[in-house]
């Protein structure tokens, strides 16, 4: 027996059971879910905001995550180069 062609139009994804969202653990679930946090992180504690933005973009998976700890990373890296050319600078003029 053949099937109408127009069955295909009425076939779709909504009667098919769907999985519930991954929950995130760890630093992904930080990336993912904390993003005020991150930014705080990231301008305070910038050498720690770097490391672990570092690490962020290397293990997480989740997209959301992964863009944040990206974000974190450039945040923290500005400002520590900004505190190394402000310090080179004030070592430069004498310190006074």
């Amino acid at each position: 027996m053949a099937r109408d062609p127009r069955d295909r139009d009425r076939d779709d994804d909504y009667d098919r059971p769907s999985r519930p969202p991954q929950q995130l653990s760890g630093l992904e679930g930080f990336f993912a879910n904390q993003m005020v946090l991150v930014i705080i992180v990231a301008i305070c504690c910038n050498g720690i905001g770097l490391i672990l933005g570092i690490i962020g973009l290397i293990t997480c998976k989740d997209p959301t995550a992964k863009r944040n700890a990206l974000i974190m990373t450039i945040i923290a890296g500005i400002i520590t180069a900004i505190g190394i050319i402000a310090n080179l600078a004030g070592a430069m003029g004498g310190g006074r």
